[in-house]
């Protein structure tokens, strides 16, 4: 009893307070690799999307986590293994005289639904020691890692 009274807190404080915005160098990523599937691939990535509750960013914004309402009945992804690497994409701009920056950016999925998007470490401190403008960024690569139908 006491265990459900806290999911339903829980659940409330994150309906309230909990975030769905992606930051615009995270948007590049899930747009990328949107654009990369397949048409059913992108019907179930869609579908995932607007069922997500909560969108939290971790580790000062290194890993951006889904969450998804208990219950709610979504299309999963073909494969529903726990924690795939479903892709890497791979963010570039280019840095003056340090020339062309790249920053790789792993996509998971966890029984078959988008789980996290995962940055090297802090994005804005990657970029800042990298010297990449994070608006010049543009996606030099989608490489995927599995077969998402």
């Amino acid at each position: 009893m006491i265990e459900g009274l806290l999911r339903k807190v829980a659940s409330l404080h994150h309906t309230l307070f909990g975030g769905r915005e992606l930051l615009p160098h995270e948007q590049i990523c899930l747009d990328a690799w949107r654009a990369s599937l397949p048409e059913k691939g992108k019907r179930v990535l869609d579908a995932q999307l607007a069922a997500v509750r909560l969108i939290q960013h971790q580790a000062s914004g290194a890993k951006v986590c889904f969450y998804y309402s208990d219950g709610e009945n979504i299309p999963l992804f073909g494969d529903q293994q726990p924690d795939l690497h479903a892709a890497t994409i791979v963010l570039r701009t280019a840095g003056g005289a340090s020339g062309e920056q790249t920053m790789r950016v792993k996509m998971f999925v966890h029984r078959g639904r988008l789980f996290s998007i995962e940055f090297p470490k802090r994005p804005a401190r990657y970029m800042q020691q990298h010297g990449m403008r994070p608006d010049a960024l543009q996606v030099a690569a989608v490489e995927g890692h599995m077969v998402l139908s």
